[in-house]
């Protein structure tokens, strides 16, 4: 059974000029370890590596590499959302993702781009990334080619699984 998507505010993009790639929106996702299997079956290090994995997929060889800073800023923010109620990309009372990424210590240049969902919790990594590439917003930011570096966050409860991930560039 396909489970059906909650997708609230789809993107935010901080910075000016970022280029969006092309990309093929029916690309497979297989071949990347755990991105078939339900994400509340999975450990947070092995969705974390199969959605980075299947990121790269869609990306054509322009690769984005998984950072310890940006994965704070995208853990950080998932945890947020899943204490205060809240699915958008800056809560009451939160830091801008700017200010989430620079608190992080990543130093990055004005581009980042974030992307969240909410699924249920037996939605795999694969279904994830297929909602976000259906998305033209979403898409954009995964594709986004001045993005080098990758974050995710996520957490399931509830029977509900949330995931941000966070792109930039240093």
């Amino acid at each position: 059974m396909r489970a059906r998507t909650r997708i609230g505010l789809a993107i935010a993009l901080a910075g000016v000029g970022i280029s969006i790639g092309a990309g093929a929106p029916g690309s497979a996702l297989a071949g990347c370890s755990g991105s078939g299997d339900p994400t509340a079956e999975l450990g947070k290090k092995t969705a974390r590596d199969a959605v980075a994995c299947l990121f790269n997929k869609e990306r054509n060889a322009k690769n984005v590499k998984r950072n310890k800073d940006l994965e704070k800023a995208a853990q950080s923010h998932t945890e947020y959302m899943r204490s205060n109620k809240c699915f958008e990309h800056q809560c009451p009372g939160e830091l801008s993702l700017e200010g989430r990424v620079k608190r992080t210590g990543y130093s990055s240049s004005p581009y980042v781009g974030e992307v969240l969902v909410a699924y249920p919790a037996l939605a795999t990594p694969q279904d994830i990334v297929k909602a976000w590439m259906k998305s033209p917003d979403h898409r954009d930011v995964i594709l986004g080619r001045s993005f080098k570096d990758v974050g995710i966050g996520l957490s399931v409860r509830d029977e509900t699984v949330l995931y941000t991930a966070v792109l930039g560039h240093k």
